[in-house]
């Protein structure tokens, strides 16, 4: 067998590895990709939480529906509802939320917190209550509005027991 003298190589030479002509392509491909990628995760993230805002308003009416189909006799179920309405909606900001009650077929609202005075000793059993919310919500992803004017709204309507 003979001996071959062959060279050495303690650090590997980069500049042999790429074509002359492919030299910082990977940046280039990088930059363009990055931008659209990040808008895309991103986004996802927006619309996950205005999915989950809306879950928050559709069980806060729920919860003030039935807090008012309860309230036959009371003095003023329309502030009673939207109170319950305003505690179940836990994380978004109350002042935002804007409230509808529809009692005796009139709607009071919407308001903050509507007052139907007087309404809760003519509530019969087994009419309809309505309550309804609506709240803004922002799709806004690196500075655009994908959802201009965005508002989630949710009704319930219960039976007066």
């Amino acid at each position: 067998m003979r001996n071959v003298n062959v060279p050495r190589v303690i650090g590997a030479d980069l500049r042999r590895c790429a074509t002359p002509g492919e030299r910082g392509s990977v940046v280039i491909e990088m930059a363009v990709a990055a931008p659209l990628l990040l808008v895309l995760v991103f986004g996802l993230l927006q619309f996950a939480v205005i999915m989950h805002t809306n879950i928050i308003v559709n069980d806060a009416v729920r919860v003030g529906s039935r807090s008012l189909a309860m309230t036959r006799g009371n003095a003023d179920p329309c502030t009673a509802a939207a109170n319950e309405i305003r505690t179940a909606a836990m994380g978004l900001t109350a002042s935002s939320l804007s409230v509808t009650i529809t009692v005796n077929n009139r709607a009071y609202g919407p308001a903050a917190i509507p007052s139907c005075a007087g309404a809760g000793a003519t509530m019969a059993a087994g009419a309809d209550a309505t309550a309804r919310a609506t709240y803004p919500c922002s799709a806004v992803v690196y500075g655009v509005d994908y959802i201009p004017s965005c508002s989630l709204s949710a009704q319930t309507t219960t039976r007066v027991e």
